[in-house]
C-alpha cells in the first residue's frame, strides 16, 4: 500500500509517479486521433479552450487551499472509498488468470492511501482528467469542511470520487474502452456487479454504472472472454491492448470516443447534460447496437469518411439553426442520430466502402 501526503520531492511522498508520465495516454490519442479521424470544423479546439477556462476557474477559486491539509475526516473517508474499490479489484481477479504485471499495477494503483499531511493539491492530483479537461469528480467545498458523518454523503459524490480512482491505472490511448471499465468497477460497488437481461435493458436508465457493465459484458461476448480479462485491459500496455483487440473493436473504441466528443460540445452548447448521461447514451445507442451487428454479421469496418460523416451528420441533427439549434433538440433527438451511425457508419469486413 502507497501513502501520499507532500509533493514528489518529498521522502513522505511514496510510489507515485510524476503527472506528466501518467497522463502520456492523452497524447497517444491524440495522436491516434488526428491521424484517423479528420475533422473539417475547430471542435477540439473548441473544447480545447472551454476546458482551459474552466481549470483556470477553477484555480483562481481554489488555489489559496491548495496547500490547506485536509480535515482528518475527509482523509479517512477516501481512504475507506479507496479501500472499497481496491476490494472490488481483488475480488474480481481472486484466482483468475491474469498477467502478473497487471495485477502490480492494479495493487499499485489501487493501493494509495492518502496520509494525515495530505492537501487538497495532492488530492486532486490524483485525477488524471483534471489536468486535461476539467475537475469534474473532486469537491473541494465538500472535502474542505470535513466529512464526519459519510451516511450524510450524497450518492454522486462517492460515486464521482470512485470514478476519478478507478481511472488512475490507465495507460494506453483507447479512452473509450478505460471509460467502460471503469462504469464496469463502479457497477461492482454500487449495483454488486448486477445489470438486467437484454429483455430488461431499457435506453430509459438512469444508472451509467448499469449500463458500463452491460456494455463491457457484451464486449466480452464478442471477444468469447470473460469479464475479468476485458478488465485486465485496464492496466496493460498499448501493445498489449492492440494484440488483445481486433481491428473492428479498436475502430469501435476510437469512433466511439469520437462520437462523444461530439455530444460533449451538444453539452456544452447548452444542452447541459452530464459526461455520464452522454456515456450511457452512447454505449446504448452506438456501442451496444454495433456490437450486436458484429455478433450477426461478422468483423466490421469504418466506412470512408467516417469520421467526416459522422460530423457533418451531427451538426445537421443536432446543431443546425434550420431545425432550432439545440434550445429545440431533445434526448430522443441524440438517441436516434446515435443509432442511424450505428447503422450507416459499418461495412463488412470484404465489401468496399
Amino acid at each position: 500500500m502507497s501513502t501520499i501526503g507532500f509533493d514528489h520531492a518529498s521522502p513522505c511522498c511514496l510510489a507515485l509517479k510524476p503527472m506528466a508520465a501518467e497522463t502520456e495516454f492523452w497524447d497517444k490519442y491524440v495522436l491516434l486521433r488526428r491521424r484517423r479521424m479528420p475533422v473539417d470544423s475547430d471542435i477540439h479546439e473548441f473544447l480545447a479552450r472551454h476546458y482551459a477556462r474552466s481549470r483556470k476557474q477553477f484555480d483562481r477559486k481554489w488555489s489559496p487551499y491548495f496547500d490547506k491539509k485536509l480535515p482528518k475526516s475527509t482523509v479517512a473517508w477516501y481512504n475507506s472509498l479507496f479501500e472499497e474499490g481496491h476490494a472490488v479489484v481483488r475480488d474480481l481477479f481472486d484466482g483468475v488468470r491474469i498477467e502478473a504485471h497487471a495485477r502490480r499495477r492494479a495493487d499499485e494503483y489501487y493501493g494509495v492511501r492518502l496520509k494525515k499531511e495530505c492537501t487538497l493539491r495532492d488530492l486532486l492530483n490524483l485525477d488524471l482528467f483534471g489536468a486535461i479537461t476539467e475537475n469534474q469528480d473532486i469537491r473541494p467545498e465538500i472535502v474542505l469542511k470535513g466529512i464526519p458523518d459519510p451516511r450524510k454523503v450524497g450518492r454522486f459524490t462517492k460515486s464521482d470520487s470512485h470514478h476519478f480512482f478507478f481511472h488512475r491505472p490507465q495507460r494506453t490511448e483507447f479512452i473509450f474502452l478505460h471509460e467502460i471499465i471503469v462504469g464496469y468497477l463502479l457497477n461492482r460497488v454500487e449495483n454488486a456487479g448486477r445489470f438486467p437481461k437484454r429483455a430488461q435493458m431499457s435506453l430509459a436508465i438512469e444508472d451509467y454504472p448499469t449500463a458500463s457493465a452491460y456494455t463491457l459484458n457484451l464486449l466480452a461476448r464478442y471477444l468469447k472472454i470473460p469479464d475479468t480479462r476485458v478488465v485486465a485491459l485496464h492496466f496493460q500496455s498499448s501493445h498489449e491492448v492492440r494484440n488483445a483487440l481486433p481491428e473492428f473493436v479498436q475502430d469501435l473504441m476510437l469512433i466511439s470516443s469520437h462520437i462523444y466528443w461530439y455530444m460533449d460540445l451538444f453539452s456544452k452548447l447548452g444542452a447541459a447534460h452530464s459526461p455520464s448521461d452522454l456515456l450511457r447514451f452512447t454505449y446504448l445507442a452506438f456501442v451496444v447496437p454495433s456490437l450486436e451487428r458484429a455478433l450477426l454479421e461478422g468483423d466490421l469496418r469504418l466506412s470512408t469518411g467516417s469520421s467526416r460523416f459522422v460530423e457533418a451528420e451531427f451538426f445537421t441533427r443536432l446543431l443546425s439553426s434550420e431545425r432550432g439549434g439545440v434550445a429545440s433538440r431533445n434526448d430522443s433527438d441524440i438517441v436516434r442520430s446515435l443509432f442511424y451511425f450505428a447503422e450507416s457508419i459499418w461495412r463488412p469486413r470484404a465489401a468496399r466502402a
